[in-house]
């Protein structure tokens, strides 16, 4: 059991603080114009977005931003993972182009995840390096995607995915790798 968890069960609470979880998180981040991102969220109606709590207490409700627009690389990663082993494979990140053509849906009990398919060189190449380092996963096989929004389960229908069209689909650089800690602070690494 963490040390914060230990200190609220101590006075009385079974609450993790804002910004505290009980993994870390590496990401990559990339640049989507407002623009593509208004037209594929459009996609989905203001009620059909899902409100839920996750694991952490935090909400899990609605669309993603676009300048939050990001790719994961390992969740799980334990808190006692000192940040230069984080930054040793960072260095060794030169630039990762994915394209993003197909809409499809992560199935979930009480939301669902519409979500890009995402295909680019080098993506489980990171998640192996990444994955070598301690951490925990619930989800051993790594299915790289970049999450539009989240859904009330069961309201996506054919129209909302789709296989985007040349013209649609749209391939960009990731420009900053992210490391969010456990303890909710961020380090940024430029690309």
């Amino acid at each position: 059991m963490r040390l914060t968890e230990l200190f609220y069960k101590a006075i009385g609470e079974n609450l993790l603080t804002e910004g505290v979880h009980e993994y870390g998180c590496v990401m990559l981040y990339f640049p989507v114009s407002d623009e593509f991102w208004s037209k594929i969220q459009s996609r989905v109606e203001d009620d059909e977005l899902a409100s839920e709590l996750d694991d952490e207490g935090g909400e899990k409700k609605g669309r993603t931003i676009a300048s939050e627009a990001h790719v994961t690389l390992l969740y799980g990663i334990h808190e006692d993972v000192p940040d230069e082993d984080i930054e040793a494979i960072v260095n060794g990140i030169d630039s990762i182009e994915v394209t993003l053509q197909k809409i499809s849906v992560f199935e979930n009990d009480g939301f669902d995840v519409l979500k890009f398919d995402v295909e680019g060189d080098g993506l489980f190449d990171y998640n192996k390096k990444f994955s070598e380092l301690p951490h925990t996963t619930k989800f051993p096989d790594y299915h790289p995607h970049l999450t539009i929004a989240y859904v009330k389960e069961g309201v996506i229908t054919d129209e909302m995915k789709a296989d985007l069209t040349d013209d649609e689909a749209l391939t960009v650089t990731a420009n900053k790798v992210v490391y969010s800690k456990p303890d909710g602070s961020k380090k940024e690494y430029k690309l």
